[in-house]
């Protein structure tokens, strides 16, 4: 049964892998709050990872080098903010659930660009703008949903301003990336995402 289970797996098609992951994850989500409020945010963590491994398991025959760092961050992070977001939400079922199902498409919106973004960096492909315009605006509802966490716990001024810049460098580093698809992390790649980040950061501090 095992063997067969694991060959069904192995041979699936990549758009069934990135809607089966959509979906695990979706149900992740909706795991994390039936959990007891002091595990949720250790089980958010772990669901981070989960979508980590899931995206490169979803898109690993494009990716190399570098990719495996900018690819799946997108959607890692927006994973790590809606499950922090939806621990804020009010006991209202509607809005629980329309949050899940924001999730559930936004992932998989995300993971879509991920693999146009792998395969257009090998060659040219006709969805590459899109994948950009999708990929920009979930990078503003990523770090909407995940400023808006932190601030919520109302933290130092200092602690809020480097957690919003490391949130934004990592937005950034991967926003950045995409645009380019460049085959290496370049240090003027790098200086550019970290100047911006700082002045996120100092920014949400004035």
């Amino acid at each position: 049964m095992f063997p067969r289970f694991g060959l069904i797996i192995f041979n699936m098609r990549k758009r069934q892998k990135l809607v089966l992951s959509a979906v695990i994850l979706s149900l992740g989500i909706v795991g994390i709050q039936s959990a007891n409020l002091e595990l949720r945010y250790l089980l958010v963590l772990l669901l981070t990872g989960v979508t980590w491994l899931l995206t490169g398991w979803s898109l690993r025959e494009g990716l190399s080098g570098i990719e495996w760092l900018t690819v799946p961050i997108p959607a890692a992070l927006f994973t790590a903010s809606v499950g922090l977001f939806y621990i804020l939400l009010p006991p209202a079922w509607w809005a629980k659930v329309a949050i899940v199902i924001l999730f559930g498409i936004g992932q998989y919106a995300l993971l879509l660009s991920a693999n146009i973004f792998s395969v257009a960096a090998i060659r040219t492909i006709a969805l590459f703008r899109a994948a950009l315009a999708v990929g920009f605006v979930m990078t503003l509802l990523t770090g909407f949903f995940l400023y808006d966490t932190i601030f919520s716990f109302r933290p130092e001024f200092w602690v809020a301003g480097l957690s919003v810049a490391a949130i934004s460098m990592l937005l950034l580093l991967s926003g950045l990336w995409s645009v380019n698809l460049e085959k290496y992390l370049t240090t003027r790649l790098f200086i550019y995402s970290l100047f911006l980040a700082i002045a996120m950061g100092v920014w949400w501090y004035w």
